[in-house]
């Protein structure tokens, strides 16, 4: 038809093509000397027909080009059964064969699949396969084999109650040096079983900012694209996103260099370091970086990315469908000095001035000469008893050991086998460092609390060595506690950094081992005081010996075990389990009333604390409430009750000393000190808040579900909300620290 369009004019302008000629044989010549004459009657004909002629040859060259263009890739099918029709497209090439399976289930048909070009290597070859008659029983099995080395690339089983399209994917080759591959197709199955075959050649690419929108159901299970990068990809980190509206069936992410690890093994997780799998829901990403296993080079070599329907369980239906849009983007430039910048800016200057703002409303002495705080430096092991302070910090370093060792061991195992599955990470905003393939951005931002924990350290030292240099000895204050406040929360950094690395059900106990420390210690110091106390009689303060040996420990235990009965790892039996938190619990209290109530027999003694005896009351109903209400989550329960108990004090320490704590005697130093705390309690409130409504995992969930929760970053491309919540509940901790000591000194 191009050549006809073309021809059509040649043909009509034929005469006008001959008119030079004719003219020439008949020649007039008129010479003047005024002008020249007028030629362009034949020239203008002539220059008119030359036009009309090469306008086609213009518009057309593209289909004169599209049999060469066509001739560079070919596919070809020949079977032993039939011919194939030829579907070839633009950017597909297909071939269809109909046939009949042969009368002896003994014998099979041969199909040789012919693909040449220079650009098989990035053809995917699918074959497609179905009974024609769907009311005929059977089934038609599809094996595929190579010929250049003689190995099964894949087989695909259809049966009648399919009575569609299935599907089968083969991996471009690897081979760049022929350019001509040849593969076998063999089909078997119920003798005389009508089927249809078509077999297609084409390029499955993603490029990058370009969503791709593909559905997955019961006949094509899986889908398999093929990513080729530029030379300069590994300047940021690629992230490879998939969302989804259908959050009720589970579908696996998996992206590798190798196709077949993508192809035919995307269930399955290994040790060769090539491949990146999760599970995902309605959103999840895989991000791919220089740190990353396997790393983002500049290497032009093809990433293959496979998305495919979860049934590890056998809960999915076997008709569900899923919508599943796919995109490839550029994210984090590896800048980490604006972020990081901030962070430790924000934490210094704030916390600085929280610390002065705190010294000056609730300092317990205005008094004293600054000169003395270089003075105590030197002699801080000699001034009061610091026992609080060491068993705190021994036991902040023994346990970070071992945590350590247990959370770095099972990020790396999540590292080598690429099974993302095993951390709960906010993959929508996972930022990595240079050296290694960690969350950095949810790591760093733990150093607020080991900051605010130096900051109140120094503040503390600060206050002492007020008080010391114009007390003699014995000194009347010790400072003990509020260098294991210090301590706790320094360790709290350390402790949730560490959990952060790989964050689990398993390893949720190191996040919260030190939260426990600083309720207790809240408890403690508000009982205790800050005053040097003689420890003697039957009743007198807390010491740190028994505070750690029949508290912490026995909690630490205990919130072992209920991680392990979390993570259903049936290792813990249940009724036992409680009966010794019960048995425990009644021992506390106990204990706890004995050291509040001395002269508990006398009516009026109850009278004057009824207050403390309804605080007292609460703090021993509210485990088992919480118990009731978190029975699922036992770490949760044990974290909640311990932070309402350290509540519970502070409230009831406030109310029933309301007339011995030193509050200022001046309305600005009193509207200064409320400013202060009603400021805390907002900080409290929104931190909160931030936790729990713009949370971004739950390990509550499966790793699936849980990637539902997982948001973008807010703050620089760097930080999301959940590094918001270590800033905000830092700040509030640190401001809390500085009220808790304050109202724990009670006037005489």
């Amino acid at each position: 038809m191009a050549v006809a369009a073309t021809l059509l004019p040649v043909l009509l302008l034929f005469p006008v093509y001959l008119l030079p000629f004719v003219t020439q044989a008949n020649q007039l010549t008129v010479d003047c000397s005024f002008g020249e004459p007028d030629l362009a009657s034949n020239l203008t004909i002539l220059n008119m027909a030359v036009a009309v002629t090469l306008l086609p040859v213009l518009l057309l060259f593209p289909v004169y080009l599209w049999p060469f263009v066509t001739q560079a890739n070919h596919l070809t099918v020949d079977c032993s059964f039939g011919k194939a029709e030829d579907l070839a497209s633009n950017l597909t090439m297909s071939a269809m064969v109909t046939g009949r399976l042969a009368a002896s289930k003994y014998q099979s048909h041969l199909c040789v699949v012919k693909t040449s070009g220079s650009s098989h290597q990035k053809r995917f070859l699918q074959v497609k396969a179905k009974i024609v008659n769907s009311e005929s029983n059977g089934f038609l099995h599809a094996s595929v084999y190579g010929t250049d080395k003689p190995q099964l690339l894949g087989n695909l089983d259809v049966w009648k109650s399919k009575g569609d399209w299935s599907s089968l994917i083969i991996c471009p080759s690897r081979d760049h040096n022929n350019k001509d591959q040849e593969k076998h197709l063999v089909l078997s199955g119920t003798p005389n079983l009508a089927f249809r075959v078509q077999v297609e050649s084409s390029v499955v690419k993603i490029v990058l900012n370009k969503p791709l929108t593909f559905d997955l159901g019961p006949y094509e299970s899986f889908k398999v694209f093929q990513f080729i990068p530029t030379e300069d990809i590994s300047d940021m980190q690629l992230d490879v996103t998939v969302t989804s509206e259908s959050d009720d069936v589970p579908a696996y992410l998996k992206v590798s260099r190798d196709c077949k690890d993508v192809n035919e093994n995307i269930d399955v997780v290994d040790y060769k370091g090539e491949s990146i799998r999760l599970s995902f829901a309605k959103k999840g990403r895989i991000t791919l970086s220089r740190v990353s296993i396997p790393p983002l080079t500049d290497s032009t070599s093809s990433w293959f990315i496979g998305i495919a329907i979860k049934n590890a369980t056998g809960e999915t239906p076997d008709k569900a469908t899923k919508t599943v849009t796919l995109t490839l983007k550029r994210s984090f430039n590896y800048s980490y000095v604006w972020p990081i910048f901030l962070l430790v800016a924000l934490s210094v200057g704030c916390g600085a001035v929280v610390a002065c703002c705190g010294i000056r409303c609730f300092s317990i002495s205005q008094e004293g000469r600054m000169e003395e705080c270089c003075k105590v430096v030197w002699s801080w092991f000699k001034r009061g008893p610091k026992t609080y302070s060491y068993i705190t910090g021994v036991a902040g370093f023994v346990l970070m050991i071992g945590a350590g060792q247990f959370v770095f061991a099972n990020w790396h195992l999540m590292i080598q086998e690429g099974d993302k599955d095993t951390c709960y990470y906010n993959d929508f905003c996972y930022r990595v460092s240079k050296y290694g393939d960690i969350p950095f951005n949810l790591m760093i931002s733990n150093l607020a609390y080991m900051i605010h924990g130096l900051i109140l350290a120094i503040s503390v030292m600060y206050m002492e060595a007020k008080l010391f240099s114009r007390q003699t000895d014995p000194p009347k204050h010790a400072f003990s506690m509020g260098y294991a406040f210090a301590w706790a929360l320094f360790f709290e950094g350390c402790f949730s950094l560490v959990y952060h690395l790989c964050p689990t059900k398993l390893t949720f106990q190191f996040d919260t081992g030190f939260m426990f420390v600083i309720a207790g210690l809240i408890v403690v110091l508000l009982y205790n005081g800050i005053e040097m106390k003689e420890n003697s009689g039957e009743r007198g303060f807390v010491d740190a010996a028994n505070f750690f040996l029949y508290f912490l420990v026995p909690l630490y235990i205990f919130n072992y075990f209920g991680t392990l009965s979390h993570s259903k790892t049936e290792l813990v039996n249940a009724p036992a389990f409680f009966t010794f938190v019960v048995i425990w619990w009644i021992f506390i209290t106990f204990w706890t009333g004995w050291k509040l109530f001395p002269d508990f027999s006398s009516i009026s003694y109850i009278r004057e604390n009824l207050g403390k005896c309804l605080c007292f009351f609460l703090g021993f109903v509210l485990p088992f409430f919480s118990c009731g209400f978190f029975s699922s989550n036992i770490p949760i329960a044990f974290l909640f009750t311990c932070i309402a108990e350290g509540i519970i004090a502070i409230i009831g320490t406030l109310w029933c000393n309301r007339k011995k704590i030193k509050w200022a005697k001046s309305k600005c130093a009193l509207c200064f000190q409320v400013a202060y705390i009603a400021l805390m309690v907002i900080l409290w409130f929104v931190a909160g808040w931030i936790f729990f409504k713009k949370a971004t995992t739950d390990k509550t969930f499966t790793p699936e579900k849980s990637r539902d929760y997982n948001q973008e970053c807010i703050i620089l491309n760097f930080f999301d909300y959940h590094d918001l919540w270590h800033i905000l509940s830092s700040h509030a901790l640190l401001m809390s620290a500085y009220f808790v000591m304050f109202a724990s000194h009670k006037e005489d």
